[in-house]
This record gives structure tokens, sequence and C-alpha cells, in this order.
């Protein structure tokens, strides 16, 4: 299921861009509990 999924990341590249935006969101929100 997981390597479907990355497949089909691959083929969207809109949902691909749709993932890094939230994987930035993500990261900038827990180096901002961090800090």
């Amino acid at each position: 299921m997981e390597i479907r999924s990355g497949i089909n990341l691959v083929n969207d590249p809109e949902k691909l861009l749709q993932a890094e935006g939230s994987l930035v969101i993500l990261t900038t929100k827990s180096l901002g509990k961090q800090l």
C-alpha cells in the first residue's frame, strides 16, 4: 500500500507539492516548539 501511494505521488506532481508543503509546515512547527 505504501509503495503504491509513493508511485501515485510521483505520477501526480500536484500531490507531491502538497506533501512537500505539509512536511515543511510540520518541520517549521516542531522547530518553533523547540525554540
